[in-house]
């Protein structure tokens, strides 16, 4: 059997000098099981790691000490729009809502100059917008009037990952599940079924922060 590969081997390492277990890094990226975080470490082949999952790399391996060089490398690229400054601040416009429970008909989030307000979140890309979630249908994550921070070039659907999706001209904020696929709630509440979408469904970007009030 031929071995896995040296981005393979290499996220192995990292996650050890990071001090994560397969079942803390499996949960940390939204796997439903660690078996399916480990084929990345086990199985991959391929040269390079998909992009989307070393975006996420980054943001549970850079804060535990690892060096973001360190963690690009396994995609074999910079990410677009990295802000010079590790952590600097990124100025986001709040400009529309979400609906998190059933589907609602929801303003284009891409009006310009539609902003209600700009909040800073710390991350490593330009490419956001800001909304403020309806609902308690994914309380467990983001409770009712807290706001969602959504990377609108990030529309690859990877598994336990978080997005705004649009059906038809409605929206809605879940996690993508791929088989079968569905749109899942994560609600502390009981009553929450998942979507399952038949045609039409877009992505509208993936769910990178959540900006809560005390």
């Amino acid at each position: 059997m031929p071995e896995t590969s040296q981005a393979a081997r290499s996220l192995k390492r990292l996650r050890q000098r990071a001090g994560l277990s397969v079942r803390q890094m499996s949960a940390a990226l939204g796997f439903e099981s660690g078996s399916a975080y480990q084929h990345y470490e086990d199985r991959y082949k391929k040269k390079f790691l998909p992009a989307e999952l070393v975006h996420e790399l980054v943001d549970i391996l850079v804060p535990r000490g690892i060096p973001r060089d360190d963690v690009h490398k396994l995609g074999g690229l910079t990410p677009p729009n990295v802000t010079a400054n590790d952590n600097a601040a990124v100025n986001v416009g709040l400009i529309s809502w979400v609906r998190a429970g059933s589907l609602m008909e929801a303003a284009d989030p891409y009006v310009p100059g539609g902003a209600e307000e700009i909040i800073t979140v710390d991350y490593h890309r330009t490419s956001l917008i800001a909304l403020r979630v309806h609902g308690n249908s994914m309380n467990r994550v983001a409770p009712d009037g807290s706001i969602i921070v959504v990377d609108y070039e990030d529309r690859t659907p990877i598994e336990g990952r978080f997005y705004v999706f649009k059906v038809g001209e409605e929206t809605t904020f879940k996690r993508f599940r791929a088989a079968p696929l569905r749109l899942e709630p994560d609600s502390l509440e009981p009553g929450h079924d998942p979507i399952f979408p038949e045609s039409n469904l877009q992505i509208v970007g993936r769910v990178v922060r959540v900006v809560t009030s005390l």
